[in-house]
């Protein structure tokens, strides 16, 4: 019979064999540890102890730790523990506790066992071994005919449950169904051919749960109260059933997405091997039928998340500067093309309220995607607030970092160039944050500087040693920058060599003396002539300057 345990939350239970073992196994060659149980955050864990020991939950081998879950089945060997959080709140007992329940699982005895149909040949055949095969035919077909029309899994599941009353004398049934997210079995319905109960009145044996899981094969017990292998369950005596079937849910690669379940409590409702047959049939066209629903539902999911991330693309774009601001001695102008419908890159061209300063800004989020745009729609929300109450580029640069910091996910952070141009001094000064180099095209030289950004990029640490640096920048008429991401440099040809640092300054040197919208046009286009068939695998951002007084 089957014994209880309580397991503390304050401390680990350990399972094994030695003496001082929380939960002692007497089975032969069990290990001296097996497991141990643990409360973290409000859950309980169980915890693989050797390499050597074999510890599944429902069928699934457990190599490290896992979460457990109410009705989740742990075979350790020979040994059967049904975890259970049913009597959680006991008014005695001031600390909240869970129960585990222990069965020491006998020798299987062979009652009746179907295998799963592998086609439609096999099941054909299997029904011609019944009394009846016309009528269990003909009642296949209508409960395919009525799963296959059914395309919600609410209306879906209760139809299964219906069609197990038609084909066969159970008093109740039940589907589990696996969860996606660890695999453990919820009810996902539970009717009573009366509908005198409630879903938490009908519980399947564990024992058969578990041998149905492991085996995936359809059980059949005539008297569940006689059968030695099915007591040890403790639920099938404790609810009087003296009939019982279980049958796994396959999917078309042999994965278990559930069982179904059917019991009756009255003598005169003992299933028979026909019975067994007809609901692994059954089994059979439900499977089919809610790995359908489940596409059906993946695949508008996967419709409702692409229209979300077009239309956050949409916004993404329209933060894009439309066109740069016009202020005396200096123009600008820049695009950005991200890799994938949300870009992390961000560029930005703003004039302060007073209109004495130009502002001009890159960046690059690590990562890529929805996250990444998200943290270029927040630093450039910072930014434009910043711009009005600090105006050094040194100062905006700290700010941002430490807002950055408080908000974005750990191991995120954003490279920047910052840049201000005075309108009243013609001064342009700068700082870096772990960015790319600047490159400027000096006119008089015909040459192209490359500056390295230095800084620390933002969001690492909320506070950087040493800060961040003020720089001047001097510019000559005719003289020109060009800003850029790691996009253009990394941008990559169909054998895989990228463009490179010394190729994105000798095209500067290439278009310096353009104005600022043709330098950034050719740019693009050199770039694009290099990559040639080669997918754009980071986004690609371009801003240039040019001095024209």
């Amino acid at each position: 019979m089957g014994k209880a345990f309580v397991l503390p939350a304050m401390q680990p239970t350990s399972i094994g064999s030695t003496p001082d073992a929380t939960v002692r196994l007497d089975s032969q060659g069990a290990p001296e540890l097996f497991a141990v149980v643990s409360k973290h955050s409000g859950r309980f864990t169980i915890k693989n102890c050797g390499a050597n020991v074999n510890i599944n939950i429902n069928g699934e081998p457990v190599r490290n730790e896992r979460p457990l879950n109410h009705a989740d089945l742990i075979s350790l060997g020979d040994t059967v523990l049904l975890f259970s959080e049913e009597r959680i709140a006991r008014e005695e007992k001031k600390e909240e506790t869970v129960e585990i329940e222990l069965a020491e699982e006998p020798p299987a005895t062979t009652v009746g066992r179907q295998q799963y149909y592998e086609n439609t040949e096999k099941l054909m055949a299997s029904f011609q071994e019944t009394r009846d095969p016309s009528k269990h035919l003909a009642s296949l077909l209508k409960a395919t005919q009525t799963l296959t029309h059914t395309v919600d899994i609410n209306e879906l599941l209760p139809k299964i449950a219906e069609i197990l009353f038609e084909v066969t004398p159970a008093e109740r049934c039940a589907l589990f169904l696996r969860r996606a997210k660890d695999g453990a079995l919820r009810v996902a319905v539970a009717k009573t051919r009366d509908g005198s109960a409630t879903q938490q009145e009908v519980q399947a044996s564990g024992t058969i749960l578990k041998e149905v899981l492991e085996k995936k094969e359809g059980v059949l017990t005539r008297n569940a109260m006689e059968d030695d292998r099915f007591s040890a369950g403790l639920s099938i005596v404790e609810q009087s059933i003296h009939s019982a079937m279980c049958v796994p849910l396959l999917s078309k690669s042999s994965d278990v997405l559930g069982v179904i379940y059917a019991d009756a409590k009255s003598r005169e409702n003992i299933f028979g091997t026909d019975d067994l047959k007809v609901v692994t049939g059954v089994a059979m066209q439900a499977a089919l039928a809610i790995e359908h629903v489940n596409l059906i539902e993946q695949i508008a999911e996967k419709k409702r998340l692409q229209h979300e991330v077009e239309l956050a693309h949409g916004i993404q774009m329209n933060l894009v500067p439309k066109e740069a601001p016009s202020v005396p001695g200096l123009r600008a102008a820049g695009l950005m093309i991200p890799a994938k419908e949300v870009g992390g890159d961000y560029y930005d061209l703003v004039t302060s309220q007073d209109g004495t300063r130009l502002y001009v800004v890159v960046g690059d989020v690590s990562g890529k995607g929805v996250p990444a745009g998200l943290v270029m729609m927040m630093a450039r929300s910072f930014f434009r607030t910043l711009i009005d109450h600090v105006p050094s580029t040194q100062q905006i640069a700290t700010e941002l970092n430490r807002l950055l910091h408080r908000d974005i996910q750990r191991g995120m952070f954003m490279s920047m160039l910052i840049l201000a141009y005075d309108t009243t001094t013609g001064k342009l000064t700068w700082t870096g944050a772990g960015h790319e180099h600047l490159l400027v095209y000096r006119a008089q030289k015909d040459q192209v500087e490359m500056i390295p950004s230095g800084g620390t990029a933002l969001g690492v640490r909320r506070e950087i040693d040493g800060g961040y640096a003020s720089n001047e920048l001097a510019l000559k008429p005719d003289d020109a920058v060009l800003l850029y991401t790691d996009g253009v440099t990394e941008a990559a040809d169909p054998t895989g060599e990228f463009f490179g640092l010394e190729a994105t300054a000798a095209l500067l040197k290439k278009c310096g003396r353009s104005d600022a919208d043709q330098i950034v046009k050719t740019a693009l286009m050199e770039l694009k002539s290099f990559m040639r068939t080669a997918e754009q695998s980071d986004d690609i951002t371009l801003v240039a300057l040019k001095r024209t007084t």
